[in-house]
């Protein structure tokens, strides 16, 4: 009896989500309907509403802003890398990074990773590997441009317990992390890559990955190189 209670309570509890799903799309525009396509249930179809609405709201109000590149003697090549644990609806963590050439922004990538990271430890350890992944393939662009690049690689990481890791392999720990994320320890032996401590409240990265608070929000534009750009002319004059 149990058992066919509970199943009657899913049934219904599925009916009501199909009813709930159904009234989002008929609310829905016309433009919308394609961000329905692949949901499950009315709540995967309100978090992507939600996230796409949230994104063109941000877009109006920041249109304004623009990437300011300046002549820079500083780093030839900085990476940043980051990682949000466990975040998404299905507890898969959210890598970022982001590259700079002579102190400007040229590359980020903001991506959910394809596993579920068992902690926050692994999940920076999975977006350090790609960011050095992509951090290398950037130095062989560089490189074909006829710039000369400067070894180690330098990348910037807020998790010491990852940064530990690359150093002291605790095999009991993390026996179960992939043979392909761990190319990053090779580097680091070789001193091909060095991974730093970076400071979270100064991790450019950060914003790649997560809301964050207003005062951390209008911090790190900066740092990134955002700037106002009321037009070509008033960026032509300051020139």
């Amino acid at each position: 009896m149990k058992t066919a209670e509970k199943e009657k309570k899913l049934a219904q509890l599925e009916k009501k989500d199909r009813n709930c799903k159904s009234q989002i799309i008929q609310r829905m525009g016309d433009s919308h309907l394609e961000y329905a396509k692949d949901k499950e249930n009315s709540y995967e179809l309100w978090s992507s509403l939600c996230n796409v609405f949230l994104t063109q709201r941000y877009i109006k109000e920041s249109l304004d802003l623009g990437l300011w590149f300046k002549k820079d003697e500083k780093e030839s090549l900085l990476c940043y890398a980051d990682a949000d644990f466990g975040s998404e609806y299905d507890r898969k963590s959210i890598s970022g990074l982001l590259m700079k050439v002579f102190g400007n922004i040229v590359y980020w990538v903001t991506k959910t990773q394809t596993l579920v990271a068992l902690s926050s430890t692994k999940s920076e350890y999975i977006a350090l590997a790609i960011a050095v992944s992509d951090l290398l393939w950037l130095k062989k662009l560089l490189e074909d441009f006829g710039i000369s690049l400067s070894i180690p690689l330098k990348v910037s990481e807020d998790n010491q317990s990852c940064i530990h890791l690359l150093h002291k392999w605790e095999h009991r720990r993390l026996k179960h992390v992939d043979v392909k994320y761990n190319f990053v320890r090779d580097l680091t032996g070789k001193g091909v890559v060095e991974v730093k401590y970076f400071c979270t409240s100064e991790q450019v990265a950060d914003i790649l990955t997560k809301p964050l608070s207003s005062e951390q929000f209008l911090k790190l534009p900066l740092s990134l190189g955002l700037m106002q750009v009321k037009g070509v002319n008033t960026v032509l004059e300051e020139c």
